[in-house]
């Protein structure tokens, strides 16, 4: 009986609570701040300054740290800032900032 117990409850967490490959890992650190682990993530992914990057990625996808939603990994690729913290990164670069505009869409601000 708490064989069959135990398998219920793994095989509920296996389904349920991990839907959509997102694992949560010990108290969420694990991935870094700002960052989730995922069964399939990009190869290819958004990173500040290259926000079209992942457009045009023909590799399978790979487990991994990927940045949550909102978020970009840094140009160092060392971490995941907020979309806002890196269009102010690269502001004061105007050739690369005209080419965000998909970051500026997903904070709202259009202008």
């Amino acid at each position: 009986f708490t064989m069959k117990v135990c398998f219920v409850v793994l095989l509920f967490e296996v389904l349920v609570l991990n839907m959509d490959g997102v694992v949560s890992k010990d108290d969420g650190t694990a991935c870094g701040l700002n960052a989730i682990f995922r069964f399939c993530g990009s190869a290819c992914p958004t990173v500040c300054g290259e926000p079209r990057r992942h457009e045009t990625c023909e590799k399978p996808c790979v487990p991994g740290c990927v940045c949550k939603p909102g978020y970009v990994l840094s140009e160092d690729s060392v971490k995941c800032i907020s979309a806002m913290q890196c269009l102010l990164t690269i502001a004061p670069h105007p050739k690369k900032f005209q080419n965000f505009w998909p970051i500026v869409a997903m904070l709202g601000n259009k202008e």
